[in-house]
């Protein structure tokens, strides 16, 4: 068989191919590895042939590039035939036979998993030591006279007059521009009198670089290289040569057509940038390209011409880049810079891809460049091809690049190409950059063995993050490399041999269940198989109801008409509201603007317009027209049906509320599409139900198409939900049989294939399968390597909240503890990849799979990605949380929307339990009451221990700190290690629940006291049921509770330690069944506040929180009578004590121009909100900046915003109850105090 490979850039794959009389044979897989053998037959050999071809054809179109013969492989390849894959489906329902499925390629099942195929990651380990270009990177490189890398065929000959009629026409064309350009008074004279040469006929070649840079065909695709052809045909490649010089002496940005700022302008030999050299590089390339293919005498004429301008330095840096083969000219250079003072990023760029020496690179590396924002990308590959190795140190700067992220992974993957310590340290060394990472992971790939060694020195010689992170690297490797452990040992020094050989993936493996135990869906998976083809019956006349609806939630039209917290402040008094609507409402103009003339301005005035008013985009629209939507409800619909209709991204989120035909069908089609809004498309469904579901079914059965497979997979999530019975029943009372019979068929099509998309997703490059525990069956045996292959493959099917339907049937043959530990383990091998984007399945399928211990790791996870710039992750993974919906998962999901530093991320998992409660019929309030576990423990909150061979009942105290009793009922500082005759297996789990236990109850116990006190502040009642079983019976929460002063309508009591209740006599009381029960703040006790205390004092009860020493302060009447507390006003506050006020419920500002926060607020109720207005404002990333913040303004309204004197303020401090004014003026009081 012929053998392709494909190298670089992350791939390091083979695919062979060869035909045999009617059958072709591919063999294909990871380099290194044996790969994996399909054979399909055809017809004849003629069809076979062809079918090679194509095959053929279709890798080289990919980057595959022939190596010649195969070499017979050194291990079994696994082997799939036509015929085997197309066996088990079976026909689908109606006895329809099974096709190809429409779309699908016939080569279907190879390329589902063609990049790594292979069962085992590394069938042998590679030579580490040789280095070879790879031959993805010819493309790259920018070749050399002489050079290894093949200038390429010569480019085919221009005619010159043609060339020369068609830059007059382009000329003529631009001739507007040109002579802006021109008559600019920033454009340097002599540069003008060049291009005013060249335009009068004359072939100078200064002129010819400055017209040809102001002709917008120029910058068109392959424009540059049309510009080169046409000097070379007319003037020769010598002319073009100085031209391309010459090109580098102005910033071609400025002189291109329609660029901000303009003229033809020099910086003389110094110039320093490379953003403004696109062109000359481009020129300059193709200038060196031909060189390197001119016969001799063209290539020393041309070289003599050079010669002749080589005059100043920034032109002997060029002439070296156009031939770097000059004798000296490179040298020359490089004793140059010495005299440059500082770098010039063109010059160092230019010598870069001269270089052919590594002494030269010793050289030119004691001047680094103070930034490689520009680099291009063709530097390393280039350099590499003149000196190998020797490149890698040049290039470490480089990697520390923060302003373009792509190109430094580019550059990472690059350098991972490269064999030796040094190129890998300078990826490890970078673990923690998530740019970086898929470079560390790809030379992992490429050089095992050095990755074992020096992933283990690493995790020797650090702590912290950066270390484990390494070792989870290490752990990850060792497993992929198990099958070849032994090897990869003896190559090692003792002592890593000894460390690498004590991790615990080195220890013995289960045994493997046999294929024939296992599920089709695991042997020969529909993916592996032709699908059926399903003809769709077309309904024709169907409608739906056009009627639209707007259903807000409690309090949801109040939320979004907060909307945005500043009005713009031209927004004063004696504003022309008529005149500017009728100009900026009747015009495609800022969405911005106009949102906010219709959120803010009279409804009578404004509203007229807001049926035709179009703005020309709309961008950030889900924040902007929020207000506007819940002032004017469904008057708004059309705007945002058009909204919709042209960037659906930005318009969705506004239509949750919204039930029309047109809205279900966007939703629909969100559902399926669009992936950063299939969220809040399923959110539509769910909330809208059946009656939103039945505005689909018209497109559902329609014609074939897009709009179709989205109405049917909005059908089939409506009935996951709903029950397809009470879906089929509404669809056959709405819109008959005939109707309800082809909605049936669609629903009934079988899942598993239903669910594959037309296109597999290629399998993950970053995940090798090694590196995974194994999944465990309930047998005990674990799944084989290739039954685990077809597990991630339906990960990688998996949405948010809509696994592969196989997923859940997989689950029921797994142990729950591997089920979970796998996923868990999945999860970190992609944080560890960079997190990439296209394979965020790796953290959905945690809500699948994830128990308990799941919810506990990844809530801290979730808590700090929203200021590691993954806060579209976070709110993902709040989802994960709620799917995975257990008690400790739902009460994770509360602890973040109680207390996070991350606003957004706070209200979107506030957002999150509301849904939740509201499904079950509850508050947000009395789900976070039912969420707090029990834990595991007994009703006088202790739990047994048991170590086999000894027993300890373990519980918490008043204070919830942990005690540990033996059996004889002796307490013990704490729980024992296991000993030598305690039970082996059952000790160390239960020491490990006890720790858990521990940690859960820290988890709860500050959870709860945050609650309370907010339930005591807010004033929000229990139940006498409620308060009896969810507070006094708990086995944990009673010990808060019973520290705490409580009260009814009539009575003030406490709870006592046998759970009854008495008051502030110590007299019994009895809770009557009716009674409403609340936390009692110190205004409530009156003149009983003194006896409270003595009473609590007397009984040694330490409060979990400040209650009765609680300060109590009042308004006076004129701050009661007025908008602003002016006793407050000027007061300086150092910054970090006003952040603490976050603690208490206080909101840092939204940042306003240049990233400042001008206020910080407190939400209070009906609202209303506090609003301090600081001086000089805390910049964003910067707190520190301005150390001490002055307070201009401290007033109340219901928006936060800086204060404004032209505005008028409605709201007073009289409008607050006691205790809300109480609490600000304390916290005021407490910030300011000297």
């Amino acid at each position: 068989m012929r053998r392709w490979e494909l190298v670089g850039d992350g791939s390091a794959k083979f695919w062979e191919a060869g035909a045999d009389g009617a059958s072709v044979q591919v063999r294909y897989g990871r380099i290194g590895t044996a790969g994996r053998v399909q054979v399909k037959e055809l017809a004849d050999p003629a069809a076979a042939e062809a079918h090679l071809a194509k095959q053929i054809a279709e890798k080289e179109r990919k980057g595959y590039r022939e190596k010649g013969v195969a070499a017979a492989p050194t291990a079994a390849p696994a082997t799939v035939t036509a015929a085997s894959a197309q066996t088990g489906l079976g026909s689908p329902a109606g006895g329809e036979p099974a096709q190809p499925f429409e779309g699908a390629r016939e080569d279907a099942p190879e390329d589902a998993s063609e990049d790594t195929a292979q069962d085992a990651e590394f069938a042998e380990l590679p030579d580490e030591d040789a280095f070879v270009l790879p031959e993805s990177w010819y493309p790259l490189v920018v070749p050399r006279r002489g050079g290894r890398v093949p200038a390429g065929p010569a480019r085919p000959p221009v005619d010159a007059a043609a060339a020369g009629e068609l830059e007059s026409l382009r000329i003529a064309k631009n001739e507007t521009w040109i002579e802006r350009v021109l008559d600019d008074p920033d454009s340097e004279r002599y540069l003008v009198r060049a291009a005013r040469a060249y335009l009068r006929g004359m072939p100078d070649p200064i002129g010819a670089a400055a017209v040809a840079a102001m002709l917008r065909e120029t910058w068109q695709k392959g424009g540059i290289q049309q510009v080169l052809d046409s000097w070379i045909a007319r003037f020769g490649l010598g002319f073009a040569a100085r031209a391309a010089v010459a090109s580098f002496e102005f910033d071609s940005g400025c002189a291109r057509p329609n660029h901000h700022r303009i003229g033809l302008i020099s910086e003389g030999s110094g110039r320093r940038e490379l953003r403004g050299a696109e062109f000359g590089f481009v020129l300059a390339q193709g200038v060196r390209q031909a060189l390197a293919l001119a016969d001799e005498p063209e290539y020393r004429s041309v070289l003599a011409e050079l010669t002749a301008i080589r005059t100043r330095r920034d032109r002997r840096a060029a002439t070296a880049f156009l031939a770097p083969e000059a004798p000296g000219w490179v040298d020359e250079c490089l004793a140059e810079l010495p005299t440059f003072g500082k770098v010039s990023e063109v010059s160092y760029a230019q010598l870069v891809h001269a270089i052919g020496t590594a002494e030269q690179v010793a050289r030119i590396a004691q001047y680094p460049l103070r930034s490689w924002m520009d680099w291009p990308p063709s530097q390393l590959p280039t350099l590499a091809d003149a000196v190998g190795t020797a490149c890698v140190s040049l290039f470490e700067r480089a990697l520390d690049t923060r302003y373009d992220h792509d190109k430094v992974r580019q550059l990472a993957l690059q350098i991972a190409e490269f064999p030796g310590d040094e190129a890998f340290r300078l990826l490890l060394d970078r673990i923690a950059v998530r740019h970086v990472r898929p470079g560390l992971l790809h030379a992992m790939r490429r050089y095992p063995v050095r990755a074992v060694r020096l992933l283990a020195e690493f995790v020797r010689q650090h702590t912290g993050p950066e270390a484990a992170s390494a070792r989870q690297l290490l752990v990850s490797q060792v497993g992929a490399l198990r099958p070849q452990l032994p090897a990869v040992l003896a190559r090692l020094d003792a002592g890593t041999a000894e460390f690498v050989a004590a991790l615990n993936v080195t220890r013995q493996q289960l045994p493997e269940a046999g294929t024939g135990t296992l599920p089709e869906l695991l042997t020969s998976p529909p993916w592996a198989r032709p699908r059926p083809v399903r003809k769709p019956k077309v309904l024709a006349g169907v409608t739906a109801d056009d009627t639209a609806q707007l259903l807000w939630k409690d309090g949801e039209s109040e939320q979004w008409q907060e909307g945005r917290s500043t009005p713009w402040s031209s927004f004063g008094p004696g504003f022309d509201w008529a005149a500017e609507a009728r100009t900026r409402l009747t015009e495609a103009g800022s969405l911005w603007y106009g949102a906010e003339l219709l959120a803010h301005g009279p409804e009578g005035i404004v509203g007229r317009y807001l049926a035709d008013w179009r703005p020309g985009e709309y961008w950030n629209a889900a924040e902007s027209l929020r207000p506007v939507v819940a002032r004017f409800g469904l008057a708004a619909l059309p705007l945002l049906r058009d909204g919709a209709a042209a960037q659906p991204g930005h318009v969705v989120p506004l239509l949750l509320p919204f039930r029309d035909a047109t809205v279900a069908a966007v939703m629909a089609d969100a559902l399926v599409r669009l992936k950063s809004h299939r969220a809040t498309a399923r959110s539509w469904f769910v909330r809208h139900g059946l009656a939103g579901a039945l505005l689909v079914v018209p497109n559902a059965v329609g014609r074939a198409g897009r709009a179709r497979s989205a109405a049917e997979s909005a059908l089939r999530l409506v009935a996951a939900e709903q029950g397809a019975d009470a879906l089929l029943a509404a669809v056959q009372e709405r819109y008959g049989e005939a109707v309800a019979a082809v909605v049936a068929a669609a629903l009934s099509a079988d899942p598993l294939v239903n669910a594959l998309p037309a296109r597999m997703p290629e399998f993950p490059d970053w995940l090798l399968l090694g590196a995974l525990p194994q999944l465990v069956l309930r047998s005990g045996e674990a799944l084989p390597r290739s039954a685990v292959r077809q597990v991630v493959t339906m990960m990688t099917l998996s949405k948010l909240r809509d696994p592969y339907p196989g997923l859940p049937l997989v689950a029921e043959l797994l142990r729950p503890e591997s089920a979970a530990a796998f996923a868990w383990t999945l999860f970190e091998e992609w944080r560890q990849a960079g997190m990439p984007a296209a394979d965020s399945w790796a953290l959905y399928v945690l809500g699948e799979w994830g128990d308990d211990g799941t919810a506990r790791r990844l809530a801290p996870v979730l808590r700090e990605w929203p200021g590691a710039g993954a806060h579209h992750r976070a709110v993902e993974g709040l989802d994960v949380l709620a799917a995975i919906g257990s008690d400790v998962a739902l009460l994770q999901l509360h602890g973040i929307a109680q207390r996070v530093k991350f606003k957004a991320l706070k209200s979107r998992a506030q957002e999150k339990v509301a849904e939740i409660a509201e499904a079950l019929g509850l508050t947000a309030d009395q789900l976070g009451d039912r969420l707090v576990p029990d834990l595991g423990l007994d009703a006088d909150g202790t739990t047994v221990v048991d170590y086999g061979a000894r027993t300890f009942r373990v519980g918490f105290d008043e204070q919830l700190r942990p005690f540990v009793l033996d059996a004889a009922g002796k307490r013990r500082t704490d729980l024992p290690a296991p000993g030598a005759a305690d039970d082996p297996q059952l000790a160390p789990v239960e020491r490990k629940r006890f720790a858990a236990l521990k940690k859960d109850v820290r988890t709860l116990a500050a959870d709860r006291l945050n609650r309370l006190e907010a339930a005591m502040l807010a004033g929000r009642t229990w139940t006498a049921a409620e308060f009896r079983t969810l507070l006094v019976d708990h086995p944990l929460l009673r010990h808060l509770v019973r520290r705490l002063v409580w009260t009814t309508a009539e009575i003030a009591f406490r709870v006592t330690g046998d759970r009854t209740f008495t008051d502030v006599h110590d007299a019994a009381f009895t809770l009557s069944e009716d009674a409403v029960v609340r936390l009692a703040h110190p205004l409530h006790l009156g003149a009983d506040l003194a006896a409270w205390t003595e009473l609590f004092a007397r009984h040694e009860l330490r409060q979990p929180f400040r209650q009765l020493a609680r300060p109590v302060v009042a308004l006076t009447a004129e701050e009661a009578a007025g908008h602003r507390l002016h006793r407050f006003e000027g007061a300086k506050v150092p910054v970090g004590r006003l952040l603490g006020l976050t603690k208490r419920g206080w909101q840092r500002g939204t940042p306003e121009d240049a990233g400042v926060e001008r206020w910080f607020h407190k939400p209070l109720p009906d609202g209303r909100h506090l609003v301090l207005d600081l001086d000089p404002g805390i910049y964003v990333g910067a707190v520190a900046e301005f150390a001490e913040q002055t307070f201009r303004a401290v007033f109340v309204d219901t928006r936060a915003y800086d204060y404004r004197a032209s505005r008028e303020y409605r709201e007073r401090f009289a409008d607050l109850d006691a205790v809300t004014a109480s609490e600000l003026l304390a916290d005021l009081e407490e910030l300011t105090a000297d």
